[in-house]
């Protein structure tokens, strides 16, 4: 495999890693904190993957934006 990521520093610490490729019609995006364990934002660390919602305004749940998403092709 020739592939290679090509890499985009955004800002102090933050580093886009893209892997690009023709093998699917779909783009998927994928990503990784890692923070320090502090008492003050533990909580906070914690209930973040629990409130990201996959969806928009328009289309509130997965299937609903898989759907309109079918309907472009």
């Amino acid at each position: 495999m020739t592939d290679t990521f090509q890499q985009f520093p955004l800002g102090p610490g933050v580093t886009l890693h893209v892997l690009p490729t023709e093998k699917f019609k779909t783009t998927s995006i994928y990503v990784y904190l890692h923070l320090p364990l502090r008492r003050e934002t533990v909580t906070w660390n914690a209930l973040l993957p629990m409130v990201l919602v996959r969806g928009t305004a328009s289309h509130p749940t997965t299937p609903d934006l898989v759907r309109h998403l079918d309907d472009l092709y």
